[in-house]
């Protein structure tokens, strides 16, 4: 009788439940992990997609100080208006009028 069981390996119950636990537990957590990964990263690309938006308008903002400061500047108008070829006369500076900001306010 001994050599007539010899070769046999009972599989049992609780082995095999043991193992699709562990299997299930395991696929569990790595799609779980992929799932919460791939959301990071999603966030992570609009993150970047914003911040090179606002770097954008942030140099778009200078670009615009930049204009406002030179249509500002008599030179820089003087020099435009020739450039354009406009009929304008030059401005002179005997003919400027300079107004102090604190004798308005009283």
């Amino acid at each position: 009788m001994e050599k007539k069981n010899r070769y046999r390996n009972p599989v049992r119950v609780a082995a095999v439940f043991r193992l699709v636990f562990f299997c299930l537990l395991l696929g569990i957590v790595g799609g779980t992990f992929v799932f919460l990964r791939n959301l990071h990263v999603k966030r992570g690309d609009e993150i970047r997609k914003v911040e090179i938006e606002i770097a954008e308008l942030d140099h778009e903002m200078q670009l615009w100080e930049i204009r406002i400061a030179g249509a500002r500047d008599r030179i820089e108008l003087s020099r435009r208006l020739k450039w354009l070829g406009s009929d304008l006369q030059p401005i002179d500076p005997s003919r400027i009028l300079k107004i102090d900001a604190t004798a308005a306010k009283e």
